[in-house]
């Protein structure tokens, strides 16, 4: 039974996709996968480490002309049994980190005004975040049926764009809500 902290088996799961250095696998991160995980590079490089150590990773070493050496990792068989343990246990819960909500629970101290901006800022992200998320669904939807990969991708992206879409729901009844709200 695998064991141990699900970013591990995150990393896994992103050098299964395809070999990848630490920073490919920074902007991976950054660029598909940043709505439900993050990753430092704090984390990275040293897990990488241990997965050499622990023979689930292998590297190979690319020359590069006038840039420093660029180290690139690969999953190995033992690397995706334990990938594959991990993915076949349920998930634990998870608790939620939002900075945006913990700062708008105690607004009360600000003007209402500083609530409504700081709204219509955090609808423009979502707005911009989902538009990149109905990109990438129309890029995967042609594709979806090709392979099960493919699918799972699909539909991570259709969950994540309800909750972009829940948010921005959200933030129409929120302003609302705190425009109709009597003066103090």
């Amino acid at each position: 039974m695998a064991k141990g902290n699900a970013s591990r088996y995150v990393l896994l799961g992103l050098l299964d996709w395809e070999p990848m250095s630490g920073y490919d696998i920074k902007k991976t991160v950054e660029k598909t996968i940043r709505d439900f995980w993050h990753e430092s590079y704090g984390n990275i490089y040293p897990t990488l480490k241990k997965f050499l150590a622990e023979g689930l990773a292998k590297k190979t070493v690319e020359r590069q002309q006038g840039r420093p050496d660029r180290i690139v990792y690969q999953i190995t068989a033992a690397g995706r049994r334990e990938l594959v343990d991990w993915l076949e246990e349920p998930p634990r819960p998870q608790r939620a980190r939002d900075e945006f909500l913990a700062k708008f629970i105690f607004g009360y101290l600000v003007p209402r005004q500083t609530n409504i901006e700081q709204i219509e800022h955090y609808r423009r992200k979502l707005d911009e975040r989902l538009e990149w998320y109905r990109e990438m669904e129309a890029l995967l939807k042609r594709d979806r049926l090709q392979s099960r990969k493919k699918l799972l991708e699909y539909l991570t992206l259709r969950q994540g764009g309800y909750v972009l879409e829940g948010h921005l729901r959200w933030c129409e009844e929120a302003l609302s809500a705190l425009r109709d709200y009597p003066d103090e």
